[in-house]
């Protein structure tokens, strides 16, 4: 929020890629025997990408409080969709169904390059506090625990 215009995003992650912090730095993805965190480029190599056409996805939506039209919202959208690569590499690729969702509740008038950042953060960040977040289940390690 900034400035009384507020950005809120949900994901659903289940990328291909691995996902990375505010630095670039490897915080979730595929693990090796070991429990580490392998880079996409291991786990490609490895054989272990368990990979096949439309098999991941990562799915936003974004909501705003800010006046956008119908076109604007395409605009921000497409710009929301860059948190994705903030916070997922390798991201977009031919196994994943990337989709961003956005919505104007047209409360306040605000700059549409302003929206389109906040868009891009809030995005990001959903990605990186929804994997810290998740909870170890069905046989697959989260960061946030057991169930």
């Amino acid at each position: 929020e900034a400035a009384g215009i507020r950005v809120s995003a949900v994901v659903a992650v289940n990328a291909l890629g691995g996902i990375l912090d505010e630095r670039a730095n490897f915080i979730a993805g595929a693990m090796a025997a070991d429990g580490s965190i392998l880079s996409p480029a291991e786990r490609l190599l490895e054989g272990k990408s368990g990979a096949s056409w439309g098999s991941n996805t990562t799915l936003a939506a974004v909501v705003t409080n800010a006046a956008l039209t119908k076109t604007q919202c395409g605009r921000a959208a497409m710009v929301a969709h860059d948190g994705f690569a903030d916070a997922i590499w390798p991201v977009h690729t031919r196994f994943d169904g990337d989709t961003v969702f956005f919505a104007s509740t047209s409360e306040r008038e605000a700059d549409l390059l302003v929206v389109e950042a906040m868009a891009r953060v809030a995005v990001a960040g959903a990605i990186r506090e929804g994997v810290k977040s998740a909870a170890t289940a069905y046989g697959h390690t989260g960061l946030g625990g057991t169930r």
